[in-house]
This record gives C-alpha cells, structure tokens and sequence, in this order.
C-alpha cells in the first residue's frame, strides 16, 4: 500500500466517534465491550494513551492504554489494539505499539502489559517474536464465554503479556534489530503431543513433569477452523493447553518463542518456554 499513513494522539470527540466505529468494524456491530466515545475522552483526560492511524483523514487503526498500578508496580495497561480489515498484515499494528512504547517512556513509564488469546498464534508471534514481551501468567475465562470476537464461545483464557519497556531485546527491536532466538527444534522437548481422529487435529498426550530446558506446547494454526468444525474439539483444545500452560508457568517457565510451521516442522504452531 502506497497511502501515507499518520498516527497520533487522539483527542476530540470527533476522533474518537471514529475510534468506536473502527472497534464494530473490527469486532462487529454486537461486540459487548465497545468502548464509548464520550468514555475514551475522558479516560484520555485522565491520563489514558489512544493512538490512532490515518490515511487521507480515515482511520485505519489505533492503540489504547491506561496508567494503573498492578500489584505494587506502576504501568500502561494496554487494553485494545485495532487495525482495519484492509490494513492487516501491513504492518500498522506494529507500528502503532513501537509508538505506543515511545510515549510511554516519554512519561516515565517502564513496563506495559495486555492480554492476548493463547490460541492465536499470529498474536502470539507479534508479541513475543516481533515486539520481545514475554508471558508467565494465565488468566482462566478473563472475560467470560463470548460468541463474538475471537473465542467464538470457548472460555476467554488469556495469557498477559509484560513487555519491559527498557529491556535490551525490546530496545534492540525498536532499533530494527533482529533479535529472533530462532529455537532450533531439536532443542524443544514437547510437553503437549498431537493426535488426529476423523481427520482432525486434536491435543493429544501431555507431559506435564516433564523437565526440560526448553518446552514445547503445539497449538493449531487456525483455532476458528475447528471451532467451526467441532466445538467440542475446540474445547478440548483450550482445556489441553490451559492445564499446560498452567502447569509450566508454575514451575518457573515463561513464553519466549514461537515457531511457525514450516520451522517446526509439525504442521503447527509451537510456542516455546524456558525457565526465567
């Protein structure tokens, strides 16, 4: 795409009128949690970051976080990130958390977390591989059984994310340096195995006192495909990989990496762990 794409700060009503209608564009006119334009005003008043991307006055996509304090430890919360339809794939949504990041430490805000899917391997990929936030914490049905948006009535587990804002992979990345760990597969010890029945990819054997250096949990490539399916299948894929990744990260491990199909060779995704 050639348009000149302009990403800022938003801040009149007006643009965030078109923030709401982005949001039921992206995640449809019955989405439950669209956010108000009079209540993102406000909350920008109050010291949220909303950044939004235009082209030729459109809006195309836009970042939102807020300042909190989780746990003792101050922090942008970053609670939703939207591209739209013909922009995806563009790289903007990167773009817009590399922004995200400069302002936040502009502010003196060194740390930024959100929630992502565990069965979204391209979520898991931009965040982890591409913008070096890592995950060792598991939230179980964060928002409730949804038909709309991405669960597509699976229970909402949700991995956080914590992205170090001043860490030397993260800054390195900003930079535009690779730092891909590129996780040779021989190295990975699988804690989930996979099983096929009716020509269906299914979670198969777990392995959960297993020791291992580096871990390796495979998770289909398209989870909204075997929902569509079988419900049941999906099902079982949540629950497979929620007592996983329960189970490691309350051994110390944390999510790293990623390896995509044609790297792990297994036909999907393998999210990688290594203790921290």
């Amino acid at each position: 795409m050639n348009e000149k794409i302009v990403c800022r700060r938003l801040e009149t009503l007006e643009e965030f009128i078109d923030c709401t209608k982005l949001q039921r564009e992206v995640w449809g006119e019955h989405w439950r949690e669209t956010i108000s334009p009079e209540f993102m005003k406000v909350h920008a008043e109050m010291g949220a970051l909303i950044m939004g991307a235009f082209v030729d006055g459109r809006m195309i996509g836009f970042v939102y976080s807020f300042p909190g304090n989780r746990r003792g430890e101050a922090l942008h919360w970053s609670h939703m990130l939207a591209v739209a339809d013909d922009f995806r794939g563009t790289g903007l949504g990167k773009r817009l958390k590399w922004l995200q990041r400069e302002e936040l430490l502009m502010q003196g805000f060194g740390k930024c977390c959100w929630t992502f899917d565990p069965l979204q391997p391209l979520n898991t990929r931009l965040n982890i591989v591409t913008l070096g936030a890592y995950a060792d914490e598991y939230i179980v049905d964060a928002y409730g059984t949804r038909e709309s948006g991405l669960d597509c009535g699976l229970p909402s587990d949700r991995f956080v994310a914590k992205w170090d804002l001043l860490e030397r992979g993260v800054a390195e990345r900003a930079a535009g340096v690779q730092r891909r760990r590129m996780t040779a597969p021989a190295e990975i010890a699988p804690v989930l195995e996979l099983a096929e029945a009716g020509g269906r990819l299914l979670p198969g054997a777990k392995h959960l006192k297993l020791k291992a250096r580096l871990p390796g949990v495979a998770i289909p490539a398209d989870i909204r495909e075997i929902i569509e399916a079988s419900r049941e299948a999906g099902l079982q894929w949540r629950l497979a990989t929620r007592e996983i990744f329960q189970n490691c990260f309350e051994r110390g491990y944390a999510l790293v990496d990623v390896l995509d199909p044609s790297e792990s060779g297994s036909g999907c995704y393998v999210d990688v762990l290594e203790r921290r």
